[in-house]
């Protein structure tokens, strides 16, 4: 399914009607922006990615990468706009006579955009407010194949997803110090890969809270969502294909709150849920659901929220924990919840960006995603640090399969001079089948394993120009011998501001 102009033209409309609205509230708003453009070549000694196809000499691939950023914003309204298309000369002749083989080479995507854009304005004070927002981006089509995500996509196992939102919202102040809030949204991703479904989803959202100065506080909420698939699926354990039925989520539930001190809170939460979830085994979705936790802030700076409670599915143990100092940041979170794969690859379901992002089940069922990550970063005056990582074991809903993705990224980057900079990023990556439910024995995809080695040197020439090379180290093993493979590549970048 080739939709990239299609989709665009969609993702152009949403943004239209945002600067409209935008411009509407704030004709005399001021603009600015930025624009750049990147040549750059890449040689790599292993253009299949393929364990058998790595040859000593290197393939080198040109590409042009024009980026730009586009921003406002007045007392009503702020919109924004970022990101980049990268175009190359990698055919699927050149593959060929590489010696690369597989069916999905026709398939390849032909550019790669990097586009994200969200904006507000408020149409009515303390009334009315409309949220629109879009991003374009890559991710895998099939995660336990090599490939997936790559800017040179060489195995044809690279999606190109469109997903755009729009979300009005009505919220009041009450003169009793509440607030009610009443907000739709709705939101589409399109996918280019035939194998991928369309989805779309309806969002209503209503609450009745109190004010923030009472030491007792309240929130009643009600919550509907509906997600929709255009395809239906084929079930790995009845083996058959079956027609998918739309999930839909329903709660109703009530929040309190005590704050004990100026550092200790009790808060907790009871209500029901009524849900419509295909499951392998008919379990039952509905149910009271409750939570209780606590919220301490020792200081200003450091935050720790923890409890636990009970879903349809489960414990519901969770664990948020912020830290900042002067030259430290350092968050951890852990949870359970309900959601999507169609989240989970395009950050839809406010993950950490460069967290945990592009791993998930195959499907477009329900999953059941426990989840934990961790991110801490250091700048010093003589290097700057971070670490993320993100452990993820998910099921889905629809036969019970299950699968743990594990990602760990360390980068240091050493303050030698004030005229170039030297980083260095250590990556792993790893995927791995739990069976299914009942079955641990039985499992529908090959784990792997992946160590990435990141070198990059680069240096402003001026004001205008700078240059950067990098070389890059990926070891990839398997389960399976076709998905195993080692690659070095080179990168040698010029960046023109315009």
């Amino acid at each position: 399914m080739q939709c990239a102009p299609s989709c665009l033209r969609l993702l152009s409309k949403a943004f239209v009607v945002l600067m409209c609205l935008s411009m509407g509230t704030a004709i005399a708003a001021e603009w600015s922006g930025t624009a750049s453009i990147s040549p750059s070549l890449t040689y790599t000694d292993n253009v299949c990615l393929t364990k058998d196809d790595k040859k000593g000499d290197f393939t080198g691939v040109a590409l042009l990468t024009p980026a730009g950023s586009i921003s406002h914003k007045t007392r009503k309204s702020s919109f924004s706009a970022s990101g980049s298309v990268q175009v190359n000369t990698l055919t699927d002749g050149d593959l060929r006579d590489n010696g690369c083989t597989g069916t999905q080479i026709e398939n390849r995507e032909k550019f790669f955009p990097t586009l994200s854009a969200k904006g507000s304005t408020v149409l009515i004070d303390d009334w009315l407010k409309v949220d629109v927002a879009g991003r374009a981006d890559q991710n895998e089509i099939t995660f336990g194949l090599p490939g997936g995500g790559d800017d040179l996509d060489r195995t044809g196992n690279t999606n190109t997803f469109y997903r755009y939102s729009i979300a009005p919202t009505l919220s009041h102040r009450l003169k009793n110090n509440a607030r009610y809030n009443l907000r739709y949204g709705y939101d589409q991703v399109i996918n280019t890969a035939d194998t991928l479904s369309n989805s779309s989803r309806h969002i209503v959202r209503a609450n009745l809270q109190s004010g923030q100065s009472s030491q007792i506080n309240w929130n009643l909420l009600g919550n509907y969502t509906k997600v929709s698939y255009e395809d239906g699926f084929f079930n790995q354990i009845s083996g058959q294909f079956q027609p998918r039925q739309d999930t839909v989520l329903r709660s109703v539930r009530l929040q309190l709150g005590h704050r004990i001190s100026r550092r200790w809170q009790v808060n907790g939460s009871y209500g029901w849920e009524f849900n419509d979830i295909q499951t392998f085994n008919n379990a039952d979705t509905d149910g009271q659901a409750w939570d209780i936790g606590v919220l301490w802030t020792p200081t200003r700076r450091t935050s720790v929220s923890l409890g636990s409670g009970d879903r349809f599915f489960g414990s519901t143990p969770r664990l948020n924990i912020t830290h900042q100092r002067k030259r430290n940041t350092f968050s951890a979170n852990y949870n359970k919840t309900i959601t999507f794969r169609r989240d989970i690859t395009t950050g839809g379901n406010n993950l950490v960006e460069g967290i945990g992002i592009n791993a998930s089940l195959g499907t477009e069922s329900a999953i059941l995603d426990e989840r934990g990550t961790l991110s801490w970063s250091y700048g010093g005056r003589y290097a700057s640090m971070s670490l993320n990582g993100s452990y993820s074991q998910q099921t889905r809903a629809i036969d019970g399969a299950k699968g743990v993705f594990k990602n760990v990224a360390f980068t240091y980057s050493p303050m030698l001079s004030q005229s170039y900079s030297v980083s260095a990023t250590v990556t792993y990556d790893e995927d791995e089948p739990a069976g299914f439910v009942g079955l641990p024995n039985v499992q529908d995809f090959a784990g792997s394993r992946s160590w990435i080695y990141n070198v990059n040197f680069s240096k402003p020439i001026n004001n205008r120009l700078s240059a950067s090379i990098t070389y890059q180290f990926t070891d990839r093993q398997s389960d399976t011998n076709f998905n195993e493979y080692q690659e070095n590549r080179v990168i040698a970048t010029l960046n023109i501001n315009l």
